[in-house]
């Protein structure tokens, strides 16, 4: 495990850690590896090492070769060897004939190039062991020679660049893998790893800096990944990093996206990564002049490939960071890349976009810390059953919000019932879709896949009855599942089941999901703004709470008050904490806040009368003291809460102030692809950004939006004439069945928006499309 190039050992023994000459390098890709690896993977623990006996005994001929006319070999990428021939470029030339003509048994047809120019090589000591990588015009030219060249074949490049060597005197450890991650035995096997390929811009050359090499040993070191090595791309190195193996982490998503966010934060100019998550062959690589541990597998290139669609300051993502990522979601959309051969649904992740939204003027939490003690010390009790009341406006989700950031370690399952429904399953859909990162039915069956099989992994490795239970059922119910998201697919168990059956299976795969992440880590449900729960979804809730029964994790409820009839139909019975009012002082500390000064007594008396010390119209108050000349007058200030929202809404830039009043149409939620397609703002990606900045809205983690409260869409709505409003909601409803046509579950939002354009006889039509759907999951409530 610790067998490093001679090369590197000769330079460590003399002192030198950095430096470059002048010769050509040999690069040696087995071909079709894709396909084989994929029946492999159906052969479990015998299927890996039959991979690392094939890679290994077909890269030990290639070495075998290279060694006869002076080549070594520095770095294995996968099912690739890189040779370094110091000289000129007739070492590796012949090498490449005697591959060509010698057929060993064992071995894969491999397609053969190489780069003649300069080689440059890094030794970097780091805590008990040594990293080193080769890089230079020779090896990136080989990369570039071998790009279209066909098995077998040996396609030449050269390129010239100037030498920069660099010597010092302190000399590293010998071994060369971190021993924190590899034991006394490291297994060949398949394991579910995140690859992150990144490179840093360098506008003065392709090669990546020392400095850079440096930092992402550093942190990945940090944070428990594997750096594999240094590697030639098209036009520039990037680094590969691995999560998950050669020891699994239960929260790699997380880790992987602290290291992200790290890289990018201090890394000395501007960073591009491609990542992806999937099963990959981990284990050794073995050849007489070089052993190394190394990943290899589909998802890794994926990876590669999303690295290269990247640009810089972003992060090409699978859906593996969908719920995770505190980097900020650009947008989501199918793409094609280069060796796969469909399209590819990925996130666009930025962590500039994350940076604005950090510096949201988010008002301070007042009087409310020891409530969040008690709430937390009560929630972590597995029986725990909370019941949040409070009027419109005190802040019920606000603190829900707060109490996740507390308990940062928990899982969250979070119900966000609306005034308008979407459909029988609609809060199941969201949630799922925010589970996924993105609107299910835009992310595709292979984004939701995906996520779904890691997620199956990741019980797997419990190797626990229970868990074993739970993925049977996960696995059986797959497209049922699916189907609250919009995702079909023939002759699947959802498409052969009655209505009575799709209800039963609906319930039995919702609760094995919810018992999956609790058998993970620990989990609570929210239940957020209970009074809009719609019956049919109350009714899907209770079976849901029903079937978990004693696997029930903490239920945190969030409603106003008088809900008890409600409550008592999901079969619950919670301890009701009511959220009262801020007190006279507490407003004074948002005043301060909020005008950066103390208040004098008389405003202060006036704040607290008109406020009720309820936080929302405090905050709604706050922004029109900041905006006014002179102080409160009690005839001219806006005498309630609807006429200051109509004021705060006037006040807006007319761009953003026009997308408010169009989303309002929506709902409380909206998605900004209808927004787009209702208005004719061009930018509407800025405008959303302003909305957020002025706390109009805020993103969810399904990629819409939603107001900040149902107070101000409600106001938005209101300040619309009849006639404008009837107009947009006929432009709504047609944009929706434009997109949606082929999704019965969305049928109810059109008819909808049909009904309120007045458009009677089609919102019939659309409402008997909603019946069916209804009726063919059995949420008809008899």
């Amino acid at each position: 495990m610790n067998k490093a190039p001679l090369f590197i050992s000769e330079v460590i023994r003399r002192g030198e850690l950095s430096g470059s000459f002048r010769g050509a390098v040999l690069l040696a890709d087995i071909c079709g590896f894709t396909s084989r690896f994929d029946r492999m993977t159906g052969l479990g623990a015998e299927g890996a090492e039959l991979i690392s006996r094939e890679v290994s005994s077909t890269l030990s001929s290639v070495v075998a070769a290279g060694a006869e006319y002076g080549g070594f070999p520095v770095s294995f990428a996968g099912d690739a060897v890189t040779l370094v021939f110091p000289g000129d470029v007739e070492g590796a030339g012949n090498a490449c004939r005697q591959i060509q003509s010698v057929k060993v048994e064992n071995t894969l047809p491999v397609r053969i190039s190489v780069g003649e120019g300069l080689i440059v090589w890094d030794v970097i000591p780091l805590n008990e062991w040594t990293f080193y990588s080769f890089q230079g015009s020779a090896v990136r030219q080989a990369v570039i020679a071998g790009s279209d060249c066909a098995p077998s074949s040996l396609s030449l490049s050269r390129e010239e660049d100037e030498p920069a060597p660099i010597v010092s005197r302190t000399l590293p450890a010998a071994c060369f893998n971190p021993p924190v991650l590899f034991g006394d035995k490291t297994v060949n096997e398949f394991r579910h790893v995140i690859s992150i390929f990144l490179s840093l811009e360098n506008r003065r050359g392709s090669n990546c800096s020392r400095d850079f090499q440096e930092l992402v040993l550093e942190i990945a070191g940090e944070l428990g990944g594997y750096v594999s090595g240094l590697e030639a791309g098209m036009a520039d190195y990037h680094i590969l990093v691995v999560f998950g193996a050669p020891v699994s982490r239960e929260d790699d998503p997380r880790r992987a996206d602290a290291f992200l966010q790290q890289v990018f934060a201090r890394a000395s100019g501007r960073v591009r990564a491609g990542t992806a998550s999937g099963l990959a062959f981990s284990g050794i690589l073995s050849t007489s002049l070089l052993e190394s541990y190394t990943v290899l597998g589909p998802s890794v290139n994926l990876a590669a490939r999303l690295h290269d669609f990247a640009g810089w300051n972003a992060v090409c993502s699978g859906p593996v960071f969908s719920r995770t990522s505190g980097l900020g979601i650009r947008h989501s959309r199918e793409i094609s890349l280069k060796g796969i051969s469909l399209p590819v649904q990925a996130l666009v992740l930025s962590p500039l976009q994350k940076r604005i939204t950090a510096a949201e003027p988010v008002p301070p939490l007042i009087e409310r810390n020891e409530l969040l003690d008690e709430l937390e010390i009560k929630l972590m009790k597995e029986d725990a059953q909370i019941l949040l009341t409070g009027v419109t406006g005190i802040g019920k989700t606000r603190l829900a919000g707060e109490l996740c950031l507390r308990m940062n370690d928990i899982f969250l399952i979070s119900f966000r019932c609306e005034g308008v429904s979407g459909g029988s399953l609609d809060i199941f859909s969201r949630w799922l879709g925010e589970w996924l990162g993105l609107e299910a039915s835009e992310g595709g069956l292979t984004a939701f896949r995906d996520k779904f099989y890691c997620f199956i992994d990741l019980l797997d490795e419990l190797d626990d009855p229970v868990a074993n239970e739970t993925v049977d059922e996960l696995l059986r119910a797959e497209s049922v599942l699916a189907a609250m998201v919009g995702l079909h697919w023939e002759r699947s168990l959802y498409e052969g089941l009655d209505p009575r059956g799709r209800f039963r299976n609906t319930v039995s795969v919702t609760a094995a999901f919810i018992k999956g992440h609790c058998l993970l880590q620990k989990t609570i449900i929210v239940l957020d703004d209970l009074q809009w729960m719609d019956p049919d979804s109350g009714r899907l809730m209770a079976a849901v709470l029903e079937e978990l029964g004693q696997s029930r994790p903490p239920i945190l409820l969030l409603t106003r008050p008088g809900m008890s009839e409600t409550i008592t139909e999901l079969g619950l019975t919670p301890e009701e904490i009511r959220l009262p009012p801020l007190s006279r002082a507490g407003c004074r500390s948002f005043l301060e806040w909020s005008l950066s000064r103390e208040p004098s007594g008389k405003l202060l008396d006036w704040f607290h009368r008109r406020t009720e010390g309820i936080p929302f119209f405090m905050e709604q108050y706050a922004g029109v003291l900041l905006s006014s000349a002179g102080p409160p007058d009690e005839n001219s200030f806006p005498g309630n809460i609807h006429a200051l929202l109509v004021a705060r809404l006037d006040r807006l830039e007319p761009e953003l102030r026009k997308a408010a009043l169009s989303a309002s149409i929506l709902g409380r939620a909206f998605d900004p692809r209808i927004l787009q397609r209702i208005g004719s703002d061009e930018d509407l990606e800025a405008i959303l950004e302003k909305g957020i900045v002025e706390r109009v809205w805020e993103r969810t983690p399904d990629g819409q939006f939603s107001f900040i409260h149902i107070l101000l869409r409600e106001a938005a709505y209101n300040l619309q004439l009849h006639s404008e409003r009837r107009r947009l909601h006929t432009r709504v409803a047609e944009e929706m069945a434009a997109i949606w046509a082929c999704q019965p579950e969305k049928a109810q939002s059109i008819a909808f928006h049909m009904e309120q354009a007045d458009c009677s006889e089609k919102a019939s039509l659309w409402y008997i499309e909603a019946g069916r759907y209804a009726f063919s999951r059995r949420m008809i409530t008899i």
